[in-house]
């Protein structure tokens, strides 16, 4: 399944409160289709202002390596955040062991093409 419709079918059925996307830097999303490749994947600064907006749960979509993982591990338990992954690319990757240090909730892996940024949906 392409990266994109996965984000899709999961706002779809998630109907989440805000989008994030990510990589150098945060930016609110009205739409999936307003993600642009830019840079690394910088998650603590995205968290940090999730944690402000007081979310039920973070579903965090994301096909690179998080740059700044031990902030964001740190984050989520200070915090005390529900973070769910999907992780677009292999499950048996460096990035997926990376992204285990940071999510703390469920997380699935899928093979699709590049999604080129990362983003974060909140739930209530």
């Amino acid at each position: 399944m392409h990266a994109r419709a996965t984000v899709r079918r999961l706002i779809d059925e998630k109907r989440p409160a805000y989008i994030f996307g990510f990589s150098d830097s945060l930016m609110k999303l009205e739409k999936v289709s307003d993600i642009h490749p830019d840079g690394g994947t910088f998650l603590a600064e995205t968290l940090r202002e999730a944690a402000r907006l007081n979310p039920g749960r973070l579903i965090l979509v994301t096909d690179g390596a998080i740059c700044d993982a031990e902030s964001c591990a740190k984050i989520v338990q200070d915090e005390m955040l529900i973070v769910d992954a999907i992780f677009i690319g292999r499950a048996d990757s460096a990035d997926m062991d990376t992204l285990r240090r940071v999510a703390n909730g469920t997380i699935r892996s899928v093979t699709a093409p590049q999604l080129g940024d990362a983003v974060l949906l909140l739930t209530r």
